[in-house]
């Protein structure tokens, strides 16, 4: 169990190293542009090669933030042993970006080499919490460590929901005013529009100035509100239409993590409610109907119905490590075979010379058994009593009749 979480842990470390050499290599074959000679005889002025490096390469950014989740969730798998449910979420996290940067074509060496270590590393995180069970005294709510890692990983993905909701509810309270301004060749990004407060200026403007006046101010809020890599890409993601989706998939989210923390002490309650919101996002996904950090919430949902279903399975079985995190080891509980005891001192291997005492105690069984005690006729039936008496009868009558002949 904790082999095996470590060894996950080592190639989330290894996957650290080898994105950091690749971001490193590319920031040495960068080259930066040179400042300018200015009219008024002055140099122009240019941010460092750092700066513009980020500026000129998107996926930078998301690269670092790769190994930032790697390299926090790794740590928590290696230095929190005592709390799996963290380090289960933490890699949960780790995994959803990975796949988020796949679908947007943000890994461009060995994208799906890195999902698959990325994948491996979240399996190590839950195979060490549906095993390392401590009880229920050092666990979240009462709940084991699987369960716990299941119900923090539902908690961010409700949270997810919760950010998503209100930005789809101003793109569909603007959907009127967003329509009009794009037949007057006016469209609004995603960004933009996800603001209320830069939707009702430019409406404003167009009402009172005209159009041409509309088109200067948007491209200067364009400019300020200016998004990049996958920042941009899930910007392009929102549709208003689909307000109505995140919104019951938040509520159920929510129900699940209030019955699965009201029904605790039944294990099996929050397996069968936790399989419901996978479901529902995998279904939505299928027919169109849900388009923002899809794979993400799928993996949070994912990773809270393993969980659970992983509490259902060790639900009465006893603690697996002890309070330091070691594990506990197993005894045997069937008796040993002859072969298997040690042998004594002088005893000789020759058999039929000597008697062992695993031997010795099976023959005690024999010579020691207690013997079984009478029974006394107040015990026995009507009828048996008259048996008993007729025999007894009989016996004393031989007796005499012996003390008579001598």
């Amino acid at each position: 169990m904790k082999s095996v979480k470590n060894f996950t842990c080592a190639i989330a470390v290894m996957l650290c190293i080898f994105v950091c050499i690749y971001v490193l290599t590319l920031y040495l074959k960068f080259q930066p542009q040179e400042p300018e000679m200015l009219e008024d005889g002055t140099m122009e002025e240019l941010p460092g090669k750092l700066e513009q490096f980020l500026d000129a390469n998107v996926n930078t950014e998301e690269h670092i933030n790769l190994v930032f989740l790697l390299a926090i969730s790794a740590a928590a798998g290696l230095l929190l042993e005592k709390v799996p449910a963290f380090g289960m979420l933490t890699s949960a996290c780790a995994l959803g970006y990975a796949l988020t940067m796949l679908r947007f074509e943000a890994l461009p060496k060995f994208p799906r080499t890195v999902v698959v270590l990325c994948i491996a590393h979240a399996a190590g995180a839950i195979f060490y919490a549906a095993t390392s069970e401590r009880g229920k005294k050092n666990s979240l709510l009462g709940l084991n460590s699987a369960a716990s890692g299941g119900l923090l990983c539902n908690i961010a993905a409700l949270g997810i929901t919760a950010y998503i909701c209100p930005i789809l509810a101003n793109f569909h309270a603007a959907s009127e005013k967003l329509e009009l301004l794009k037949e007057e060749g006016l469209v609004i990004s995603t960004k933009l529009a996800s603001i209320p407060d830069v939707v009702d200026m430019l409406w404003r403007v167009f009402e009172n100035h005209g159009i041409a006046k509309t088109r200067s101010l948007l491209n200067e809020l364009s400019k300020q509100y200016d998004a990049k890599g996958i920042a941009a890409d899930i910007h392009m993601t929102y549709v208003g239409e689909e307000y109505s989706v995140y919104l019951k998939l938040g509520i159920i989210i929510f129900g699940i993590v209030i019955l699965a923390l009201a029904f605790r002490r039944r294990a099996w309650v929050g397996a069968a409610l936790s399989a419901i919101p996978p479901i529902y996002i995998f279904g939505n996904i299928m027919f169109d109907k849900i388009s923002t950090l899809t794979l993400t919430l799928l993996t949070l949902t994912l990773f809270g119905a393993i969980g659970a279903f992983a509490a259902y399975q060790r639900e009465g079985e006893p603690a697996l490590v002890d309070e330091r995190g070691e594990e506990i080891e197993i005894e045997e509980e069937d008796d040993p075979t002859p072969d298997e005891l040690p042998k004594t001192d002088g005893e000789d291997d020759a058999e039929g010379d000597s008697i062992t005492d695993w031997e010795c105690e099976k023959l005690d069984y024999f010579y020691e058994r207690p013997k079984p005690e009478p029974i006394t006729p107040e015990e026995l039936s009507q009828e048996e009593r008259d048996e008993y008496l007729e025999i007894e009868e009989n016996e004393n009558g031989d007796q005499k009749d012996d003390n008579e002949q001598l």
